[in-house]
């Protein structure tokens, strides 16, 4: 099992924004409901995870992680910043090993 973040790189965010909203959808990983089993296998694991960008494919993201049920967190911004507020600038899921062919075409940030 792999916690994934997916980064909304259309927003164009400078790096220390794109921080802020890793850390703030690590926060809410715990959120995300998954086994016991499955959650007691990750920490066990090391606590697998990544970071990802989407240039230019971020709502195909969005919408294989609601077709396929997968259970994930959006970080929506305030617009206190530079992003425009109620952007979507990242989302949180966990995925199990062997699913990962849906996040090939993305690049590590």
């Amino acid at each position: 099992m792999k916690l994934v973040i997916v980064i909304n790189n259309e927003l164009k965010m400078d790096k220390g924004k794109i921080a802020r909203v890793c850390m703030q959808l690590g926060f809410k990983a715990r959120d995300i409901k998954r086994s016991l089993k499955d959650d007691i296998f990750w920490k066990l694991l090391m606590s697998k995870g990544i970071v990802l960008k989407s240039d230019n494919n971020y709502e195909d993201v969005l919408n294989y992680l609601k077709r396929f049920n997968i259970e994930h967190i959006c970080f929506i911004d305030g617009g206190k910043t530079s992003v425009k507020a109620l952007s979507n600038c990242g989302v949180i899921f966990f995925i199990k090993d062997g699913e990962y062919e849906f996040i090939e075409s993305l690049k590590l940030l």
